[in-house]
């Protein structure tokens, strides 16, 4: 699990606990239907029964974290079942407000989003209920997560300040809110502009790039190309971003610096 990853989660927590509408009873009966049988040091079924109430942020947390990593492939589907009765709850505590149902559905989306899985939804307005959701894993995920792991780890030691940028982008993109995708895009440029004034050693880092990478087509698109897209939907953004251009702005980012890494031999 990289820290994204491990943040995703976090704010996942915080988000079922703050609701409070899904009950230890009502997971261990989610659980039960996908044979979740060990809780080290106790018994799953024991532990979650115990919560008759709501479950704090903490004991979500620990939950999230034993599915993602022990149950990962039932992830999706203990999720699916998590959110189906997370969003029925949600219609009948709101009175079917149809904000509040967008606000919710897409938080989980940005979470899901980092986690490697896409949320689908279906609203009957007729009997104010989720009739389906589904969460399914993106395809390639696994060998992006291991680039990902890979990149993060090389940042955090060679490179601490391009990694606390990057970082701050996945958690400004988690955070969702007012202008949360445009600031998100602007820290991926800021990770994105300082990583290649680093490596060529220079503020005016363009004119220096033929110094440090042997591509044309590379450097034109460093230059020209990505940057200006960071920097025209980030930075100099006249308004606010859809989400898809922050996850965009991330991958873009990160691709070209495992490119030049690759290149240089830090990859």
């Amino acid at each position: 699990m990289n820290i994204n990853e491990r943040l995703a989660l976090f704010k996942m927590a915080k988000c079922m606990a703050e609701y409070g509408l899904v009950s230890g009873r009502e997971f261990i009966s989610i659980s039960r239907m996908f044979f979740i049988t060990e809780y080290s040091p106790e018994n799953l079924f024991n532990y979650a029964s115990l919560l008759i109430g709501s479950i704090d942020q903490d004991k979500w947390f620990e939950i999230l974290n034993l599915i993602f990593i022990k149950y990962q492939n039932y992830f999706h589907l203990i999720m699916g079942e998590i959110l189906q009765v997370t969003f029925k709850l949600t219609e009948e505590k709101t009175g079917s407000n149809e904000k509040a149902r967008k606000v919710l559905v897409n938080t989980f989306e940005r979470y899901l989003d980092i986690l490697g899985y896409k949320l689908s939804t279906d609203f009957h307005y007729k009997t104010l209920d989720y009739i389906d959701v589904k969460i399914v894993p993106r395809e390639t995920e696994d060998g992006r997560k291991e680039e990902q792991n890979k990149l993060f780890t090389i940042l955090e030691n060679k490179y601490p300040t391009i990694f606390t940028a990057l970082t701050g982008a996945y958690e400004r993109y988690l955070e969702g809110g007012t202008d949360a995708n445009r600031q998100s895009i602007d820290s991926c440029r800021n990770a994105y502009e300082n990583f290649f004034k680093q490596i060529t050693r220079k503020q005016n880092w363009k004119s220096e790039l033929n110094n440090v990478i042997k591509s044309s087509t590379l450097i034109e698109l460093i230059k020209n190309g990505i940057f200006q897209y960071l920097s025209g939907t980030g930075t100099h953004s006249p308004k606010e971003r859809e989400k898809e251009d922050a996850v965009l702005a991330i991958r873009l980012t990160e691709d070209i610096l495992i490119r030049v890494l690759t290149e240089s031999g830090e990859y």
